[in-house]
Formats: structure tokens, sequence, C-alpha cells
């Protein structure tokens, strides 16, 4: 049986404090390596952001909080923001992706939306999902709540009826493939 937080023993607690330290010094240790790559207070946020820039062959804003977009294609100027999501075991996402308005103009600013998909084991990428700007308007899925806000299962549906959307691995896998690159 899996102890619950009202039967956790004082040698659990030692334990999971201990593995915290040791996380926490392993992400203070990559964020002093990698300093001007891990540059927000979340360090999930900097790493899904450094894996789909390199995933994707994007440049990530000059600014931390950039209003409005995370990265941007250097050779057609577009605009990228990146949101972020977790399935659990039922494949269920965890959250939606919050917060896509400019905050200024309550617009959106970017050109495409990537939605990753992350493992919720081991925190790596599984899909991403590339949405036209045009897509997501045309599509009326974004809520006004949350600064703008689209539940997972909505971009499913859009991806169900546009098989496009569904960049990375698959598209990529064949562009790679088209390339001769292993």
């Amino acid at each position: 049986m899996k102890p619950t937080i009202e039967h956790l023993e004082e040698n659990d607690i030692k334990e999971i404090d201990k593995s915290m330290k040791n996380i926490t010094q392993k992400i203070n240790d990559l964020k002093k390596r990698y300093c001007k790559h891990f540059r927000s207070k979340n360090f999930l946020t900097d790493y899904i952001e450094i894996q789909v820039c390199y995933k994707m062959g994007l440049k990530r804003a000059k600014k931390i909080n950039q209003s409005g977009f995370d990265a941007i294609d250097q050779k057609t100027n577009e605009k990228y923001q990146i949101k972020s999501t977790s399935l659990n075991a039922q494949g269920k996402a965890r959250s939606g992706f919050n917060n896509l308005f400019d905050k200024k103009s309550k617009k959106l600013k970017f050109d495409y939306l990537l939605a990753a998909i992350l493992n919720d084991k081991n925190y790596r990428i599984e899909k991403i999902y590339k949405i036209s700007k045009g897509e997501l308007e045309k599509a009326k899925i974004i809520s006004h709540s949350h600064n703008g806000t689209i539940e997972f299962r909505k971009i499913e549906n859009l991806h169900k009826n546009n098989p496009e959307l569904l960049f990375w691995p698959e598209r990529h896998a064949v562009i790679r493939k088209h390339m001769h690159i292993a």
C-alpha cells in the first residue's frame, strides 16, 4: 500500500526532504552551467522552451517573459508561442494552455502556437502540435478566461480534422528521412 500523507512517518519526511535537496542542487548546477539558457524562475518552462526550439530550429525570444511569443524563426521572422502540458496515465491533459493573449493588447501576437505534450514520468516531449493563429481564430476555441485559454482536448479535436497539425515527431521524422538524416 502506498503511504498517504496521513501515514507518512518521520523517516519518510526526512527522505523526501533529502531527495528534494538533491533535485534542487542538480537544477541549480544546471542553471549555473547553462545560465544564459535558464533565465526565468521556472526551470521546467525554460527546459521545455529549449527543447522545443532545438527540435523546431527556432531561436528563443531575447527578453524573458516576452509578451505574446517565446521564439522566432530567423528565416521567416514568424513568431511562436510555446505552451506545454503533460498527460496522466489515462491520457488526460493535466492542464490547458493559458496566457495566450498579449498582456497589453489582449490579442494573439504570435504566428503559431507550439503545444508540447510531455511524458508525465520523465518530462520528455512526446508530441508538438503546430497550429497557426489563423487556425486558432477560425476554430474559435480560445476562451477569454486566464488571459486566453485552450483546453488540450480542443487541440486534439483540431488534430483529428487536420493531421498536419502534429509536427513532431511524425512530420519531423519524415523530413529527416527525406533529407537522409539519421
